[in-house]
C-alpha cells in the first residue's frame, strides 16, 4: 500500500507545471453543487484531535442527511488560508498564506505575502490522510502559480502545507474522488455547524433571489448618497454635503491595484474593525445620528471625521469601498432585529458579511475620543457564516431584505 501511494505521489510531483491565475466565476452558490463529490468519503484516522473530531462529524451526517456533507466539508473551487493582523489562521486571503483555485483536476497553488519583505517558502508538502497514510512527499511551491494534476493519484483526503521562513505554516485541503477534486476546509467540524451553514446558505440565497440581485446590479457607486445631509433643512438652496466619495478616496489609498479581490476586501474590514468605533452612545442615549441630534450637518458629526457609527455605517462604508474596486456588494436590513449588515460576492458566490461585531473599539460617552474594548464573538472567523453575538440567529430573519443601492435622496439619519 505505502509503495503505491509513493508511486501515485511521485507521479502527482512530477506534474507540477507553471500555471496562470484564474477569472471570477459566475455561480452565486458552488459549494452547494458538490455533493456528486462526496458519495465516497475518505476514512479518515490520524492521531491528531482536530481530525478525530473531523472524523466524528463525518459519522454523524453520513448516511442521516446526504445534503449536509458539503456543507461539512464546505467545498469549493477557490480557497485560501492565511493569517490576519492578529496571527489568527483565517479561510481567506489574509497577510500572508497560501491560495488555490481548480481547474479541472488541476490544483493551482501559490503563496503569498503582502507585507513589505515577504517570508520566503522554506519548504512545501502534501500529504494524504487517509487510514494508515500520512507519508508527506515534497512539493515545489513559491510565489507564483504552479499547477498540480491529481488524475493519477488516490482517492482521499489531502493536506497541503507551507512553511514559511520566520512564519507560521499555512495549508489548504484537497479531496480527490475520480474524476472530481476539490479543495475544502476543515473549520466547521461538527453536524450541528453543518446545518447551521446550511440553512444559513440557504437563506442567503433566498434573500439574493428575491432581491433580484446580480453581480452587475451591484456595483455602482454613482446613485450612492452615504450620508445625505441637507443643511440647514434640506429647502431648494440649501447646501448638502454627501460622503460617497471620500470613502471612495480613502479605500484607494489602502490597497495596491495589483492586489487579488479577496485581499482588498480583506484590507477593508480590517481597516473598518481597527478605525471604526460602534457608537452605543448614539444608539442608546441619543436614538439618531450625532449631526441630527446636535442639528449640525456640516460634516463636524459625520461617521467620516468622527469615526464612530452603528451598523447602518459599518454596511454601508463597506459595501462604496468594496464596489469601488469592483467587488459587489449589498446591505441586508431586517426591522425584526433593527440590524444591518452586507453581502459580498467574493470567490465564485455571495458570503455574509457582519462587520459590526469584529469592530475593536465602543463609544459609549458624549465624546467620541474616549474608545473602550468592543465585546465580540469568541469564534469569530473572516467570511465564514454571520455570527450574532447578541441573538444567535443562525437562519436570517424572515423580514431580511437585500439593498442594491443606499440612499438616493434627502435622508437625514
Amino acid at each position: 500500500m505505502k509503495k503505491r501511494l509513493v508511486s501515485f505521489l511521485l507521479v502527482f510531483l512530477l506534474s507540477l507545471t507553471a500555471a496562470g491565475t484564474g477569472g471570477d466565476g459566475v455561480l452565486p452558490f458552488a459549494e452547494i453543487t458538490a455533493s456528486a463529490a462526496v458519495k465516497n468519503l475518505p476514512v479518515i484516522d490520524v492521531n491528531n484531535d482536530s481530525y478525530i473530531a473531523y472524523k466524528t462529524a463525518i459519522k454523524e451526517v453520513a448516511g442521516t442527511d446526504s445534503k449536509l456533507t458539503p456543507y461539512l466539508y464546505n467545498f469549493n473551487t477557490v480557497m485560501s488560508s492565511g493569517y490576519d493582523s492578529d496571527g489568527r489562521l483565517v479561510d481567506i486571503e489574509a497577510n500572508y498564506g497560501i491560495t488555490a483555485y481548480m481547474d479541472g483536476q488541476n490544483v493551482n497553488i501559490k503563496a503569498y505575502d503582502y507585507s513589505k519583505k515577504p517570508a520566503s517558502v522554506k519548504s512545501a508538502v502534501i500529504a494524504n490522510l487517509d487510514k494508515n497514510n500520512g507519508k508527506a512527499v515534497k512539493l515545489n511551491i513559491g510565489y507564483e502559480y504552479k499547477s498540480i494534476n491529481t488524475s493519477n493519484i488516490l482517492n482521499g483526503l489531502y493536506r497541503i502545507t507551507v512553511r514559511f521562513t520566520g512564519k507560521k505554516d499555512a495549508w489548504i485541503y484537497v479531496y480527490v474522488n475520480g474524476n472530481e477534486t476539490w479543495l475544502c476546509n476543515m473549520q466547521l467540524m461538527t453536524a450541528e455547524k453543518a446545518k447551521e451553514y446550511r440553512n444559513e446558505r440557504t437563506s442567503l440565497a433566498k434573500v439574493i433571489k428575491d432581491g433580484k440581485i446580480t453581480t452587475k446590479n451591484s456595483l455602482d457607486t454613482d446613485g450612492i448618497y452615504y450620508p445625505f445631509y441637507p443643511f440647514p433643512d434640506g429647502t431648494e438652496g440649501s447646501t448638502w454635503r454627501c460622503d460617497t466619495q471620500r470613502w471612495i478616496d480613502l479605500s484607494n489609498t489602502l490597497v495596491k491595484k495589483s492586489w487579488s479581490k479577496e485581499h482588498k476586501l480583506f484590507v477593508f474590514y480590517e481597516w473598518i474593525n481597527e478605525n471604526i468605533a460602534y457608537d452605543n452612545y448614539m444608539a442608546d442615549t441619543l436614538n439618531h445620528s450625532r449631526a441630527r441630534s446636535y442639528g449640525d450637518y456640516s460634516g463636524k458629526y459625520s461617521v467620516y471625521n468622527l469615526k464612530t457609527g452603528n451598523c447602518f455605517d459599518f454596511a454601508h462604508i463597506l459595501l462604496i469601498m468594496c464596489r469601488a474596486h469592483d467587488i459587489p456588494a449589498i446591505t441586508i436590513g431586517s426591522d425584526e432585529i433593527n440590524h444591518e449588515w452586507n453581502a459580498v460576492y467574493i470567490n465564485n458566490h455571495w458570503l455574509e458579511i457582519d462587520a459590526v461585531y469584529a469592530a475593536k473599539y465602543e463609544v459609549n460617552t458624549a465624546d467620541t475620543t474616549k474608545r473602550t474594548n468592543h465585546t465580540t464573538c469568541n469564534d469569530f472567523t473572516p467570511f465564514t457564516p454571520a455570527k450574532w453575538c447578541s441573538h444567535q440567529i443562525i437562519d436570517l430573519p424572515s423580514d431580511a431584505k437585500a439593498n442594491q443601492q443606499l440612499q438616493t435622496g434627502y435622508k437625514v439619519y
